[in-house]
């Protein structure tokens, strides 16, 4: 890693530091399974439910098949991993990084190494769970918001079935009625 300053440096030291303590801590404490972390969209989750083991690509070397030979696939995140790592850097002069395989260059790793798993490879990283949908997502942001749309579509269907009655029933009422502040709330 570059760092602008030492003390940003220090600061990125003092932070393995407390990771290390957690570790130790949470292994101690017997806590390591099923523990949850924050992503970097703030979703609370556990390892086993972000690490994604299955994959289309059953090698150990990822990088010793062709790029043009895993595109569709699905790949496991270790394996996402090793592809993005692998085709990225930071330019020291420009303070960028930058794709080893053509010259797209970005302030953020993780907008290059999206642009190295959607434009190069071509695979994805998660399989959404949802009976009948199955769509291919390229990282876990995108997974999380994928899963959001299922629980949304959810709400609204049941918003829906409830309108029906509320619809009928207060549709045409001549005067306020209080119904409470929940109930209130499914009516407007």
């Amino acid at each position: 890693d570059m760092f602008r300053s030492e003390n940003q440096y220090k600061t990125h030291l003092l932070a393995h530091e407390r990771k290390k303590e957690k570790k130790t801590k949470n292994i101690a404490g017997g806590n390591v399974q099923g523990a949850k972390f924050k992503t970097g969209n703030n979703y609370s989750v556990t390892r086993e439910e972000y690490v994604d083991d299955k994959t289309d690509v059953d090698i150990e070397d990822i990088m010793s098949i062709p790029i043009q030979q895993l595109k569709g696939l699905k790949v496991s995140t270790q394996q996402g991993k090793i592809l993005m790592k692998a085709h990225l850097f930071k330019d020291i002069e420009t303070d960028l990084f930058s794709c080893k395989l053509c010259d797209y260059k970005r302030p953020n790793a993780s907008q290059i190494h999206n642009h190295i798993l959607s434009h190069h490879c071509d695979v994805h990283m998660y399989v959404c769970p949802q009976k009948d949908c199955g769509m291919k997502l390229l990282n876990w942001g995108r997974y999380t918001t994928h899963e959001k749309s299922h629980s949304k579509l959810r709400e609204k269907d049941k918003t829906e079935e409830g309108n029906e009655l509320i619809n009928e029933e207060y549709l045409f009422l001549k005067e306020p009625v209080y119904l409470g502040k929940e109930a209130g709330k499914q009516v407007a």
